[in-house]
Order: C-alpha cells, then structure tokens, then sequence
C-alpha cells in the first residue's frame, strides 16, 4: 500500500501498524498517544461482564483509532465510532458556533470596559456529554486483556453525527447554571450581569474552545475547570478563532496573519507535492 507520510513520518493505518512501527523505530511514541487516548475515552464506555449481552434496542457499530502527527511532531490518536451505520433521523444533529462577529464585538467590549481575557479549550470534550443514541461495540486492540469484550457506549464520541449537538446542549446547560443565558443575536454568546462592575460578563463557545470576558475571568475559568478539563489557558490569548490578537497598550489589535500563513502552507503542502508526482 501507499504510506501515508506527515512531516516525513509514517502514519499508521491500525493499531498492529502503530506497534509494529514503534518497534522498527525503537521508541514508544505511537503506544504512547494510543494509551493517552484511552486513558480520556475510557470513560465512555461501559465494559460488560463476559456472556452479558446489550438490550436489544441497542445497535452494534464499529470503533478504530484513526492516528495523526502534529505540527510540532508529537504522535496523535483519536478514537472515532463509525456513525455513519447509525440512524440519527430521531435526533438532534446541528451544533452552531460563535460568529466571528459577535468574537470581534466582545473584545471591542473588553476594551471599552477595561475588562479582563482570559480563553483556553476543553480537552475531550464530546466525552463528557451523555451518548444520544443506543449503541455497543466489540473492544479491540487498545482495551488490551479486554479486547473482545461487549462495551456500551454511554458518551457522545467523535464520528456520531450526534456528538457535536450533544456536547452543545450539555455545555449550555453547565453555562446556565453559572447564572448565562445565550443573547438574542447570537446563541453561542453568553452573557450574565455582573457582580463586580455595571455591565455584563461574556463568555463566547465555539464547540469547545472557550473565551470569556470579564471584570474577573478567572473566576469563571476556575469553575469550568472543576467540571471539565480545559488546556491551555491563559488570559493573554494571542489567538482565537484564526484571530491574531495583538495588545497595543490598552487596545487589541485583529488580524489574520497567522490564519492566511496557514491555509497557504496546506495548500503548497497538498497541491506542490501533487504537482511534484
């Protein structure tokens, strides 16, 4: 078959692969993002007892690792359900995101107000949403000793066409019991009067990163933090949503440098090795 190379490195197709591969090499990278993966899934499934059988309302699928290799080399795998062999027609599918406009509209905010930035993204988030459908599947290689194993799924995972609008409703009613409520123009801007200034609190979702905006940020953030794991915070963003933040004293500057920079390396990436061949 044809190797499917990243950055000069080989990507494995199956979990026999990824082994095989850190054998050749000698190193652990690839068995490394498989346990990582797993250790932030797991949580997804409920493992049955040997000869349990699911009810059967429940509809068995398919689950492998799909891998990848980042852009600082780090080895990368996703567990992905095949939910394209899943009826969703009694779901909810569709998820929205935060409009660019209302992003650019808070921060003019923020400096208006003087307020507070502070933005991070939560790691697995589909996971720690409830799974809208009644499914189960076979464990595989990554479920070590319980491979061969029945495991029902009870949280939205990558390749549901559920999972998205799942996690959605799960987070917005987290954020509401914060005291948000979503505004008018926008469903994915949240906003609270504030207990510390005359105005408004904000926090802006687009699927899981995060970005609030408030006389104190933190505040908010270290709640979210005790629900969810959320990586790489800070309240300094440089960057949200292919938006360049530049702080100039008190003002924010936008740009799309780094996103522009970004689609035209993907594209000499795909289209120059294409032309190449």
């Amino acid at each position: 078959r044809k190797l499917n190379m990243k950055f000069s490195i080989e990507i494995p197709q199956t979990v026999k692969e990824a082994l095989e591969l850190n054998q050749r090499n000698g190193n652990s990278y690839w068995r490394d993002a498989i346990k990582k993966e797993y250790d932030n899934v797991k949580v997804a499934f409920e493992l049955l007892e040997e000869g349990q059988r699911p009810l059967p309302a429940y509809t068995e699928i398919t689950c492998h690792l799909i891998f990848e290799v980042k852009f600082d080399l780090r080895r990368k795998a996703r567990f992905v359900v095949g939910g394209h062999v899943i009826d969703s027609s009694g779901h909810t599918t569709y998820s929205s995101t935060i409009k660019d406009l209302s992003v650019r509209l808070m921060l003019l905010i923020a400096v208006k107000n003087e307020l507070g930035i502070m933005a991070g993204d939560i790691g697995n988030a589909f996971c720690t949403a409830p799974c809208a459908e009644k499914i189960w599947s076979v464990a595989g290689d990554q479920f070590g000793t319980r491979k061969g194993s029945i495991v029902v799924l009870k949280r939205a995972l990558y390749g549901l066409k559920t999972a998205s609008a799942s996690f959605h409703q799960f987070l917005g009613d987290f954020l509401r019991e914060m005291g948000f409520t979503p505004s008018r123009a926008d469903q994915d801007l949240w906003l609270r009067k504030s207990d510390e200034h005359k105005g408004y609190d904000y926090i802006a979702t687009h699927v899981d990163d995060i970005i609030i905006v408030a006389k104190n940020p933190s505040k908010y953030m270290t709640h979210i933090e005790q629900h969810f794991q959320v990586r790489d915070v800070t309240d300094s963003p440089s960057y949200y949503l292919g938006n360049d933040l530049v702080r100039r004293g008190k003002l924010i500057h936008l740009s799309t440098k780094n996103y522009v920079k970004e689609v035209l390396r993907k594209y000499q990436e795909k289209y120059g090795a294409l032309a190449k061949e």
